[in-house]
């Protein structure tokens, strides 16, 4: 769906290295997408945190510094392209303000409301447990490309 813009970007930003698009969306619903998609693009959300153990679970590939996503809104509308800048595993437990705030959720009690019961219920899918030991990949990202629908 998404591979002829891709395509077009790569072109447009000189990216060779990564032939398919890694899909970036945010959120478990459409509208928490389109408002974490609103977040990014008005520069107040910088960085994302997911658990460690599912992408073992999943088998997917762990976002690494150079690599570039399409950002999708609700209706899986690319929305920017944005490339990692950064990445860091961390503990639940150690997780800092200024995380949060780079997060998008204001401060650590709000990342906190957030984060602790989804993360618990991601686990708990797998059967697994939570705990502040759970590892976390951190990534902070940077938009390249604001896209329109026309794009």
């Amino acid at each position: 769906m998404h591979e002829k813009l891709w395509q077009t970007c790569q072109k447009e930003l000189n990216i060779s290295n990564q032939p398919t698009p890694e899909l970036m969306t945010f959120g478990n619903t459409k509208e928490m997408a389109d408002e974490l998609a609103e977040l990014v693009l008005a520069g107040e959300k910088i960085a994302t945190s997911s658990l460690l153990e599912l992408y073992d679970y999943r088998e997917a590939k762990i976002s690494e510094v150079g690599d570039y996503a399409l950002l999708l809104n609700g209706d899986s509308d690319a929305v920017a392209v944005v490339k990692v800048v950064r990445t860091t595993i961390q503990r639940f437990g150690d997780i800092d303000e200024q995380f949060a705030k780079e997060e998008g959720d204001g401060s650590l009690a709000n990342w906190l409301a957030i984060h602790l019961p989804y993360y618990t219920q991601q686990l708990a899918r797998i059967d697994q447990p939570f705990s502040n030991d759970v590892l976390l990949h951190c990534i902070w990202f940077e938009v390249v490309k604001l896209l329109s629908n026309e794009t």
